[in-house]
């Protein structure tokens, strides 16, 4: 019989809290509930939006870590060995090799860089 795995505190690793807050802060004020107008919102729009995603990117990332997709668990499976698991299966479609690189398309809020991740 197994026991069940420890969950680690999920975190956000991309973006510091500060900037999540401020983010968060800044966005409720577009809207009427929180002060904001309509013209404001139009006139701001981009940025509006910008920080929609930007914050929807660290809550998945809160939620689920650096991975964007799921995989199922195994019994004995711990959630970080099934996505390593799910990883490795990936990679082996994809024909990827050790050492080989993995360009991660950047979020809105990272434009400037472009990521790069080792397969293993």
């Amino acid at each position: 019989m197994t026991t069940p795995t420890q969950m680690l505190t999920p975190t956000i690793t991309s973006r510091s809290a500060d900037t999540v807050a401020e983010d968060i802060d800044k966005y409720e004020k577009y809207h009427t509930t929180h002060g904001g107008d309509v013209e404001s919102r139009k006139k701001q729009y981009a940025d509006m939006v910008n920080k929609y995603y930007d914050l929807a990117t660290s809550f998945y990332e809160y939620g689920w870590g650096t991975s964007f997709h799921f995989a199922h668990r195994l019994k004995h499976e711990s959630h970080t060995e099934s996505i390593r698991r799910h990883e490795h299966y990936l990679a082996l479609r994809l024909g990827l090799k050790p050492g080989m690189l993995v360009r991660a398309q950047p979020s809105s809020s990272q434009a400037s860089a472009v990521g790069t991740s080792a397969v293993y």
